[in-house]
């Protein structure tokens, strides 16, 4: 999840002495001072952080980003995964005056880290003040050196007093510089994984990693086994279907022999038939 905004809050010792020309701002002693100006002017330019800050890389303790989203599961991560911790930090840009020998006005770029709840105290200068790049700060330290007790107070300076032409505004002081990748070891997955089960992380990555990106999601999901498809099988051979052929027709009846029909008047009694002699009729009489 690397750099996260102000809006996602809720959801949600000094590695070396320069990074790419950005010191780190520090008050050593109860009392000490420093004139600053505030690179910040909305919420949304706040550089804002989440890393496993226990890491140790080579002896030393390291921030190490971590690579998941506050709604995503632990296993993203492969070092949320092992149970480490995460804390949200916020990295505040600002120009450090301070007068050389020859007693001129010097700005320099420095970074304050600090927890999450300054990116609240910034949020109620910038409502009471405007645009903090436009404003001159003194930050002063209340607390002896190595107390965990201490507290920072931040003065707003009357430009009256400060003007800016003796305190200039550098914009570009920062136009090539992140936390993630300097400060914040910027690491995709297979870095990640690799740490985890070598102890140390690899020395030529992968892929190339820009440490100017705010955000880099590098989780990369364990390849899937690929399908392999199987090989076409030809179809079982079928006989072609021929025209269905008619059952043969059944024999048809032989026709009955023709039987004469009854006469009406049997031969006897035909007309002109001669009329022979029957003894079961009497002959006919003439008068």
């Amino acid at each position: 999840m690397a750099q996260i905004s102000f809006d996602a809050i809720p959801e949600t010792t000094n590695e070396g002495n320069q990074q790419n020309g950005v010191d780190f701002f520090n008050l050593k002693n109860d009392g000490d001072e420093a004139i600053v100006r505030i690179m910040h002017d909305t919420t949304a330019s706040f550089n804002i952080f989440t890393v496993h800050d226990n890491v140790t890389v080579g002896g030393k303790r390291r921030k190490v980003n971590c690579i998941r989203d506050p709604h995503e599961g632990t296993d993203r991560c492969p070092l949320c995964a092992s149970g480490m911790g995460i804390v949200n930090r916020i990295f505040i840009n600002m120009l450090q005056y301070t007068q050389n020998q020859q007693g001129q006005i010097e700005a320099k770029p420095v970074v304050w880290e600090r927890s999450l709840s300054y990116a609240t105290r910034l949020k109620n200068l910038i409502d009471e003040y405007g645009p903090l790049s436009e404003c001159i700060f003194k930050i002063k330290r209340c607390g002896a050196a190595g107390s965990m007790d201490t507290t920072y107070e931040i003065f707003f300076c009357s430009p009256k007093v400060y003007r800016d032409d003796m305190y200039p505004r550098v914009d570009t002081a920062f136009s090539n510089y992140s936390a993630l990748g300097t400060i914040i070891l910027n690491k995709n997955y297979n870095d990640l994984m690799t740490f985890m089960q070598t102890g140390s992380f690899p020395s030529a990555p992968a892929q190339a990693e820009s440490a100017q990106a705010p955000q880099q999601m590098s989780y990369q999901p364990k390849p899937e086994t690929a399908t392999v498809s199987a090989a076409p099988v030809a179809p079982a051979y079928q006989a072609p279907v021929s025209a269905p052929v008619p059952a043969a027709a059944p024999p048809m009846p032989a026709a009955p022999a023709p039987v004469a029909p009854p006469l009406d008047n049997p031969p006897w009694q035909q007309p002109g038939a001669p009329v022979a002699n029957n003894p079961g009729r009497p002959s006919p009489r003439y008068y």
